[in-house]
């Protein structure tokens, strides 16, 4: 990404390649769309992570409440019995809280909402 942005840039720098003051503001303008799409990138790369989980916990709740293979959505795994039902759901409540909070908030430190997710995992897991 970070290419890309350079060679947006190119354009409106002189030989030296610094940036030509007649174009200050429009440079400024790229420099914060580029990190306005970075951050979206990383959000949704956060919001992928913890979709995942979520699916695996989803899968150790229908285990846990008697359901088959059929009901699963990760196949090639499947669930022990190492978690309890009322565990799983709320390791599953404190994820989607994540997501929630990642898709509310623009302004959250998306690894710190993964770190918290995260943690919340270690201490239903303990």
């Amino acid at each position: 990404m970070k290419g890309e942005l350079d060679e947006e840039l190119a354009q409106f720098q002189d030989d030296r390649g610094r940036p030509e003051d007649a174009y200050r503001g429009s440079i400024r303008r790229i420099e914060e769309r580029f990190h306005r799409k970075e951050r979206r990138a990383e959000r949704d790369f956060v919001d992928w992570v913890l979709l995942g989980v979520s699916s695996l916990l989803r899968d150790r709740i229908a285990v846990g409440v008697g359901g088959g293979i059929e009901v699963l959505m990760n196949l090639d795994l499947t669930p022990d019995d190492g978690l309890a039902v009322v565990r799983a759901a709320d390791a599953l409540a404190g994820i989607e809280q994540a997501r929630a909070d990642l898709a509310e908030d623009l302004n959250l430190n998306s690894r710190l909402v993964l770190e918290r997710a995260f943690l919340r995992l270690a201490g239903v897991a303990a």
